[in-house]
C-alpha cells in the first residue's frame, strides 16, 4: 500500500509529481470516453449465437423490440463507482445505432425484483415482442442483489425476469438475451422457488453478457449486436447451471468441486467461454524443450488462423497438468489476446517458467515444483483445447513464501 502511495507521489512536493499537472478538463474527455467505449467492447462476451444469429441486419429489421428492466435503466458498478456526464443507456446506443429506417418498440416488462404490476407490465412486453420481427431483452442483476458484503443465494436471475423471458421467447422466439451482472448468472432450467421455471438456453437463439458495462455500455452492445464490433471476450469464471451443483458455501477448500480446476459437473458456460462472429484454427505446439530443470522455463508456440470471413480478436489460452494429489486438472499458466484480418495467421507465443507449476505443500510449509511429465494445452477455453504436448521436469524445486517470485510473459 505504501508503495503505490511513493508511486502517486503522496509524499512529494507537488512540483515532482506529473499528476498534479492534470486539469478536470481530463475528466470524461473525449479520449476517456473513448477508452470506456473500447473497454466495453472487449470486455462483452458472446455466449451463444445459435445458427449464427447474430449479428442482425438493421437493413433487414423493420420493427425491433427492445425489452427488459435494465434496457432503460443506468445500470452502474456498486462500489467504488465515479460519476459520468453522460451514460449511454442499451435502449438509446440501439436507437443511435439503427437509425429511423428500424422502428425501435420499448417496453419494461418487469422491474428488476418486483413490479407494481407485474401482469400488466409482462403483457405489454408480450404485445410489444408480438409487433417486432427481432427482440432483445436485456435482464440481470443489481447492486441489491450484487455487492461487496452479501452473498446471493442463487446463481439464476430473479424468479420475476425469469418469468418475463419465457413471456418474451413464447411471444416471439427471435428473441437475443443480454445479461447485465457482476457475477456468474445461469440462464440453465433448474426449477427455483414458486414453480418458475428458466428457459433452456438451447432456447434462446443468442446470448450476449455486458455485465455492467460502463457509461459507453449501451453504445458497445449495439455495436456488438449489429455486427460493428466482432466480440472477443471471454469468461473470466466458471458460470454453473445453479447453486445446487456446488459444495456448500462454507466449504473453503476449491478441491472439492469449486472453480474450472477442480469442478467435476458439466457448467453453463465454462472458464475462458466466449464466442467469435469468426472461426480461428490452432496450429500445433511446439516447445522450445522436452525436458528443463526447475530453475528452467519451456516455450510454448502455437499458430493461430482467423479461417472466417471477418475480422476478429481470440484470447488464446495456455493451461498446465502435472499429475498429483489435488492438482488441477488443467490450471490456466497465459493468456493472449490477438486481433486477426480473415485470413490471417500469427503466431502466439508463451513462456512458462518451471517455477509457475509450483504449488504448497503443506508438509514442507513451503512451494514445491515436482518431477514428471508436464501437460501443456492451448484453447479457446478451459473446455475447447484445440493442441496439447509435454515435456518433462527434471528435478525437484522448494521455495519458502517469500522467495517464489512466479512469472508469466507473453510474446507475439
Amino acid at each position: 500500500m505504501l508503495k503505490v502511495r511513493f508511486q502517486l507521489g503522496e509524499f512529494d512536493p507537488p512540483q515532482m509529481v506529473p499528476y498534479s499537472k492534470y486539469g478536470p478538463e481530463m475528466i470524461d474527455s473525449p479520449a476517456h470516453r473513448q477508452l470506456a467505449l473500447r473497454t466495453a467492447q472487449e470486455s462483452i462476451v458472446l455466449l451463444s449465437n445459435r445458427d449464427n444469429f447474430l449479428p442482425l441486419d438493421k437493413g433487414r429489421i423493420k420493427a425491433l423490440a427492445v425489452i427488459g428492466p435494465f434496457a432503460d435503466f443506468a445500470q452502474t458498478g456498486p462500489n467504488y463507482t465515479g460519476q459520468y456526464s453522460k451514460f449511454v443507456k442499451p435502449l438509446e446506443g440501439i436507437q443511435n445505432k439503427v437509425g429511423s429506417g428500424t422502428q425501435v418498440l420499448y417496453a419494461r416488462g418487469s422491474g428488476i425484483l418486483e413490479s407494481d404490476n407485474p401482469e400488466a407490465s409482462i403483457a405489454e412486453a408480450v404485445a410489444v415482442a408480438k409487433k417486432a420481427e427481432v427482440a432483445v431483452l436485456f435482464v440481470g442483476i443489481n447492486e441489491v442483489l450484487e455487492r461487496e458484503g452479501i452473498d446471493r443465494d442463487s446463481l439464476n436471475l430473479p424468479p420475476l425476469q425469469l418469468r418475463l423471458l419465457r413471456s418474451v421467447l413464447e411471444a416471439n422466439p427471435k428473441t437475443v438475451v443480454v445479461l447485465l451482472n457482476g457475477g456468474p448468472l445461469s440462464l440453465a432450467p433448474p426449477r427455483l422457488g414458486g414453480g418458475v421455471a428458466a428457459p433452456r438456453a438451447m432456447e434462446i437463439p443468442a446470448v450476449l453478457d455486458m455485465f455492467w458495462a460502463g457509461e459507453e455500455g449501451g453504445t458497445a452492445v449495439a455495436d456488438v449486436l449489429f455486427g460493428d464490433y466482432n466480440p472477443g471476450g471471454k469468461l473470466p469464471y466458471t458460470v454453473y447451471a445453479g447453486e445446487r451443483d456446488l459444495p456448500p458455501m462454507s466449504e473453503y477448500d476449491i478441491t472439492k468441486g469449486f472453480t474450472y480446476m477442480y469442478f467435476d459437473g458439466k457448467p453453463a458456460y465454462a472458464f475462458g467461454h466466449g464466442l467469435s462472429y469468426t472461426s480461428f484454427d490452432y496450429g500445433s505446439v511446439k516447445l522450445s524443450s522436452n525436458q528443463i530443470a526447475s530453475d528452467g522455463q519451456v516455450t510454448v508456440q502455437t499458430e493461430i488462423k482467423n479461417t472466417g470471413q471477418r475480422a476478429g480478436e481470440e484470447v488464446v489460452q495456455l493451461y498446465v497438468h502435472q499429475a498429483g494429489e489435488k492438482r488441477p486438472r488443467e490450471q490456466l499458466a497465459g493468456f493472449a489476446r490477438i486481433s486477426l484480418k480473415a485470413g490471417e495467421t500469427r503466431t502466439v507465443s508463451f513462456a512458462l517458467p518451471a517455477e509457475q507449476l509450483a504449488y504448497w505443500d503443506s508438509d514442507q510449509e513451503m512451494f514445491v515444483v515436482k518431477p514428471g511429465e508436464v501437460d501443456v494445452m492451448v484453447g479457446s477455453a478451459s473446455d475447447d483445447i484445440r493442441q496439447k504436448a509435454q515435456f518433462q521436469v527434471t528435478t525437484a524445486g522448494r521455495w519458502p513464501a517469500s522467495e517464489l517470485t512466479t512469472r508469466v510473459s507473453l510474446s507475439q
